[in-house]
């Protein structure tokens, strides 16, 4: 290397340790992730560390300490060389339904900062200006990083709850009381988790994390639909490339409900709706993708209004071409197209405009029949995933799908029928 080489690699090595010392890299932080594990063949490298952190001592709880570690090496392997926000508070780590961590991991942190396995930044409270606080932020070392440089495809989420209840702003989680719906879920899920897990599941050279938990919302009659959970989580991957994924070398197909919401509406009223409830509005085929959004948000919002709002701001951000041109359409402003659904859709039109609760009602139902269908082919060994009101199948199955999916809608919708493509 040159001296122009070497003065330029030795400024960007100073511009990189300034990068890693300054406040901005300190705050694009991760959130520590409870659920994160390693892979049962990498799991020597957490008594590796537990051995070095209590050499010649008779340490308590080793079982339980082995724990802690794993979850904190995962997180810190897991984060690509970010810091992780952390609590130093015991109180914060006490083992609910949702965390394994236990109060140890405090005591942990500092161990492994003393063994030079990870440095920090220490938080503070800001009593002046609360937003302006900091939690303590670690990252790995390198003496971490170099034991684990076999790590980073090794991530698995296991969270140790699969029937998840959140509040009402969904910031919070709820414990709650077993029932025999809760108890039938987890049993779905555990199997469903365990047939996915054990198939190959990628993208291109990707492994998908297909690991499930169902998410309700204040009590088990509202949302409690599925979410997949993970790095490279199958939910997170686009239609287009979900169907460029392979489960055990093999092509998939993806069915959906077309319109599900709509059509169980109408199933509610014993009307069975033939064809799109989106062309009903408009049978321009360029409005289609706002003519869906508009419905589906008054499915959702509390008043005319508060709809009129949600559909501009949404069609005006991802659709701005439509949206300055509605007037030739035929649509005079948002307010005249809300009032032509609840013309045009008659029918359901008490269902329209009436709070979040009737969207989150329908949701539940359209998660139960999801567990339905994936409880159908987890039982004979079959992978599946699901994407709220679509499946992610092995293309030899795509018939038997499809089969189950409408046998699934009549059951619980009166024995009307929906679309499925």
């Amino acid at each position: 290397m040159n001296r122009l080489g070497e003065k330029i690699a030795k400024n960007c090595d100073r511009q990189n340790k300034e990068f890693y010392n300054s406040s901005a890299w300190l705050n694009r932080n991760e959130i520590f992730d409870h659920d994160l594990r390693l892979t049962k063949e990498y799991r020597d490298i957490c008594m590796e560390v537990f051995s070095t952190l209590y050499k010649n001592q008779t340490a308590k709880k080793q079982k339980q300490k082995l724990i802690d570690i794993e979850i904190l090496i995962a997180n810190l392997i897991a984060s690509k060389r970010k810091p992780i926000s952390v609590s130093l508070r015991k109180n914060e780590y006490k083992k609910t339904r949702y965390r394994r961590t236990s109060y140890y991991m405090p005591e942990l942190i500092k161990l492994m900062e003393e063994h030079n396995f990870i440095n920090s930044e220490t938080g503070f409270n800001d009593r002046k200006d609360p937003s302006k606080s900091r939690r303590t932020r670690i990252w790995a070392a390198d003496r971490l990083l170099e034991m684990c440089k076999d790590l980073p495809v090794t991530m698995i989420s296991s969270p140790p709850e699969t029937v998840i209840l959140k509040d009402w702003d969904k910031t919070i989680l709820l414990d709650y009381k077993e029932t025999p719906k809760t108890i039938k879920i987890r049993q779905v899920l555990t199997k469903a988790n365990d047939v996915n897990l054990s198939a190959n599941i990628f993208f291109k050279k990707y492994r998908v994390s297909p690991i499930l938990t169902a998410v309700f919302i204040k009590n088990f009659s509202y949302y409690g639909r599925l979410h997949t959970k993970g790095y490279k989580h199958a939910q997170s991957f686009s239609k287009n490339e979900r169907l460029a994924m392979q489960i055990n070398g093999e092509p998939v197909v993806e069915l959906d409900f077309s319109a599900l919401h709509p059509h169980i509406l109408y199933a509610n009223e014993k009307i069975q709706f033939d064809g799109d409830p989106y062309r009903k509005i408009s049978s321009h085929e360029q409005l289609r993708p706002i003519l869906k959004i508009a419905l589906l948000r008054m499915i959702n919002c509390r008043n005319t209004v508060e709809a009129k709002y949600s559909i501009k701001k949404t069609i005006s951000k991802d659709f701005p071409e439509i949206y300055d041109n509605l007037s030739a359409f035929g649509i005079k402003s948002i307010y005249d197209l809300v009032l032509d659904i609840l013309k045009k859709h008659k029918p359901i039109a008490k269902y329209l405009c009436k709070g979040k609760k009737t969207g989150l009602k329908l949701m539940n139902k359209d998660a139960e029949m999801a567990i339905e269908i994936v409880s159908h082919f987890v039982n004979r060994g079959i992978p599946i995933i699901p994407i709220h009101d679509s499946f992610i199948i092995q293309s030899k199955y795509a018939e038997e799908l499809r089969e189950e999916m409408d046998k699934t809608f009549k059951k619980y919708n009166g024995g009307f029928k929906c679309p499925i493509k």
